[in-house]
């Protein structure tokens, strides 16, 4: 009785491990040409790249019921042209939605404005680096997804967004934000295969 007892207690962690699935996606860009990037800065303000690592095994958490529906990443990372790098990790619980610290939070947002447009934030905030906020914004038609639903979400990354802009405040842009238009849509991590 005990051996079975012990067995299904194994059993139910094992599948309590490998519940999560941890999904990694790339984006860039370059914070050149008609970016608000400065001049000075010619080498930071060439192209990057970023990556971000989210678990699919979470429930949204709602900021504002119905409009703004927040997640938990991984990490965050984005390597600019100058070799700077900013990295970024969720705490493991996200602050109630009183908290005033939200707003300074590294998170994963979901928006739904008035005209049903979808838009994910990724929020970046790294305090070991000189950056404030690095912030990937992509911006979909409505109905695209369902924003309370994380593998939906996931799902609709890899499309085109209607629009898409990367926000920098800091380091090189200290005296007023970058941004760049031509942040690319979220590619996701290509599959290894099994070649036996």
């Amino acid at each position: 009785m005990a051996y079975t007892v012990f067995a299904l207690t194994a059993l139910l962690l094992v599948t309590a491990q490998v519940g999560a699935d941890e999904r990694s996606f790339y984006f860039g860009g370059t914070l050149a040409g008609e970016t608000r990037c400065p001049p000075s800065e010619g080498s930071f303000c060439g192209a990057y790249a970023g990556t971000l690592t989210i678990d699919d095994d979470q429930v949204s958490m709602e900021w504002i019921p119905g409009h703004d529906y927040i997640y938990r990443y991984t990490e965050a990372r984005v390597v600019f042209a100058d070799g700077q790098t900013v990295t970024s990790y969720s705490p493991s619980t996200l602050p109630r939605q009183q908290s005033a610290i939200m707003s300074v939070t590294p998170k994963f947002v979901v928006e739904k404005d008035a005209q049903g447009r979808l838009t994910i934030i990724i929020d970046i905030l790294d305090s070991e680096s000189g950056f404030g906020t690095i912030a990937p914004r992509y911006i979909y038609g409505a109905g695209t997804f369902d924003p309370a639903v994380l593998c939906d979400v996931l799902a609709a990354l890899p499309g085109k967004p209607s629009s898409a802009k990367l926000f920098v405040v800091g380091g090189a842009c200290s005296w007023g934000p970058c941004v760049d238009h031509s942040l690319t849509p979220l590619t996701p991590e290509a599959k290894v295969r099994n070649e036996d």
